[in-house]
């Protein structure tokens, strides 16, 4: 494995989750015998969690699981046409673009891909280091914690990976594009959202002259130079993309549909790297029940002709959820916090185990132990909602008996 070199032992398994938490999140506050465990693995991703300040240029892109400096630096000012050559430059663009409102101008599709698919050219595009990078054991810790330190966030990722997949289409749906077809995505791309913004511009302008804060000379005006503006985008080769499906009363997203906003789609705020955020729009999108390949496209279809005032309750429900994760995560370190303590106390102590890592000693006691990280999350997530619940139990109980 070039880009991921391990010499990992399963030893990596038996750090407690909390402590790659911390790790991640509060590398202030580690004690000198945390760090040494992580040291002690004696691969790059350990290193990292346990002395990132450490590492060199070669060692924080093989613990993020990026190509060498080298090639980064190259794809990174071909994205940039040459205005950049690192990371740090690339996440400090889309950053400054996101907070200026600028993403859809001021980032290319390139720029946004490069970042979605960890500054691999689009002819290195495959999953298989993906794959054999989930089997490390903290890895995503690291390279959240690396990442962050570069300048980047969560929302740089989820803005970068929904450009992405308007420029590229859904992952492993077929071979990456030529450099041709990428700039002809891309140039769709664009103009399909400047027919957006155009319709957009149309219904605030249809707004502000029924409540009366411009008149309706004003409003032709506007309507004169939005149409115009529209006959100026080419959008012969958009009508294919908006063809409605066969016995289906919604169509699939037609120009001017305005997209759920990023707030609306990962949440007012950040939220803890063990949780999935959650924004208005999922939630919406779950009650309304739609199901099949179209299901996104209608919800977005329907969520755009809400008014405020019904999107206003789904969004309170979305950052909800959200602070109850960071409760949850908050509660989590602390109780982490507090064993260590008593560990400390009491070297012979064993810390309780979670509800995961009984369902996977159980797995070895059935004689599955030769089964590796990736094929046993797998099967703990396809367990039931009432078979999980009994693990999540048995941690429960665990944890009692041993505070």
């Amino acid at each position: 494995m070039a880009d991921l070199p391990g010499n990992h032992s399963d030893s990596g398994f038996d750090i407690p989750r909390a402590l790659y938490d911390k790790a991640r999140d509060h590398q202030d506050q580690l004690t000198e015998a945390e760090r040494q465990r992580f040291l002690s693995r004696g691969d790059v991703v350990a290193k990292a969690l346990g002395s990132p300040d450490s590492l060199t240029t070669e060692e924080i892109h093989q613990a993020c699981g990026w190509p060498s400096p080298d090639v980064v630096r190259a794809n990174t000012q071909h994205a940039s046409g040459g205005s950049l050559s690192t990371p740090a430059e690339l996440f400090a663009k889309v950053k400054g673009a996101l907070e200026n409102g600028q993403f859809d101008t001021a980032v290319s599709g390139e720029e946004a891909c490069l970042i979605a698919h960890n500054f691999r050219a689009g002819e290195d595009w495959g999953g298989e280091w993906q794959t054999e990078s989930q089997g490390i054991p903290g890895h995503g810790h690291a390279l959240t914690l690396l990442t962050r330190r570069l300048g980047s966030d969560i929302t740089i990722f989820k803005a970068c990976g929904y450009r992405s997949f308007e420029v590229r289409g859904l992952p492993g749906s077929g071979p990456p594009p030529s450099p041709a077809a990428s700039m002809a995505a891309e140039d769709r791309a664009r103009r399909r959202r400047a027919a957006r913004k155009l319709a957009d511009d149309m219904a605030s302008a249809e707004d502000q002259v029924q409540r009366g804060v411009i008149s309706e000379q004003e409003f032709f005006a506007r309507v004169r130079s939005i149409q115009a503006d529209m006959l100026a985008i080419d959008t012969s080769d958009l009508a294919a993309e908006y063809t409605p499906l066969p016995n289906d009363p919604f169509q699939l997203i037609p120009p001017g549909t305005p997209l759920p906003s990023l707030h609306d789609r990962i949440g007012s705020g950040p939220w803890p790297d063990s949780h999935r955020s959650v924004g208005a729009f999922d939630l919406f999108h779950q009650d309304t029940g739609f199901s099949g390949s179209d299901s996104a496209n209608r919800a977005v279809q329907l969520w755009a002709t809400l008014p405020e005032d019904q999107k206003d309750p789904y969004r309170a429900r979305a950052e909800a959820k959200r602070r109850e994760a960071w409760a949850e995560y908050e509660t989590r370190l602390t109780e982490y916090e507090t064993r260590l303590a008593r560990q400390d106390a009491n070297p012979n102590a064993v810390f309780p185990l979670s509800a995961f890592q009984l369902f996977r000693s159980d797995q070895v006691a059935a004689g599955n132990g030769g089964v590796g990280f990736g094929e046993v999350l797998a099967r703990w997530e396809a367990l039931t909602d009432e078979q999980r619940g009994l693990y999540e139990r048995r941690a429960r109980a665990d944890r009692q008996t041993r505070r």
